[in-house]
């Protein structure tokens, strides 16, 4: 019984996750800058709310363990903070993009195989930088 809020949090996650295409599609006549910046936005405003209210201490240890760290690693740290942003920035544009411009077909056939092409590719990719399959 300890593990149903788990699977009722998973099967929430995929229905909403499911259902998001429906909200984006009424949107269609704003361009899709417009409704990545303002998801960007209030996803910010959200989560910055929502971390002030209930992890703030985790919220400190976290600032505390960054400082800690060298400045290489925390140079790098920042920098795949920042590049996975922008990954995350194009992902959703393309997304937005291909839903209003598109056809719901296409997003549906895109959400689909992506992942399973960018699982192959970082894995790929990350055995070349590592030197090392992946296990």
């Amino acid at each position: 019984m300890k593990t149903a809020k788990y699977y009722l949090a998973a099967i929430f996650a995929y229905a909403i996750w499911g259902f998001f295409s429906l909200v984006l599609k009424p949107l269609s006549a704003y361009s899709s800058v417009d409704i990545l910046f303002y998801r960007i936005f209030s996803c910010s405003i959200l989560m910055l709310l929502i971390t002030a209210l209930f992890k703030r201490a985790e919220l400190v240890k976290t600032f505390s363990n960054i400082k800690a760290l060298p400045s290489k690693q925390r140079r790098n740290m920042l920098l795949l903070n920042i590049g996975g942003s922008i990954f995350l920035n194009i992902n959703w544009f393309s997304f937005i993009y291909v839903l209003n411009q598109v056809s719901i077909k296409a997003t549906s056939l895109a959400l689909l195989l992506l992942p399973y092409s960018l699982t192959g590719f970082c894995m790929k990719s990350l055995t070349k930088y590592n030197g090392r399959p992946l296990a």
